[in-house]
């Protein structure tokens, strides 16, 4: 199962680490597809693996990607060798900041 163990608000940044089951070291193609609330998707993010644990994928998302509050749908997406692969679908959540 893959979730986020902090709370990611509208407007902010975050750093999310998504984990995938294979060792990825030699993937030449890393890779979060990103879904919104609203059903738009974001451009694919490039993501790096994680020199600690090359089970994980490690990203970005930016203020801009995060301008709605609500669910948000992802999937990992990587090549290494012939393999080419979606992950299974995991689901965050963007919250409204209390003012």
């Amino acid at each position: 199962m893959n979730y986020i163990n902090y709370s990611i608000f509208k407007g902010e940044q975050a750093v999310i680490k998504v984990y995938t089951s294979l060792v990825l070291t030699g993937a030449t193609v890393t890779k979060l597809c990103i879904k919104k609330p609203d059903g738009t998707t974001i451009v694919e993010k490039v993501a790096t693996i994680d020199p600690g644990d090359p089970k994980y994928l490690i990203a970005t998302l930016l203020a801009a990607d995060l301008n709605q509050s609500g669910d948000y749908l992802l999937q990992a997406y990587i090549e290494k060798g012939t393999l080419k692969k979606y992950g299974a679908t995991c689901q965050f959540t963007v919250h409204e900041r209390w003012e």
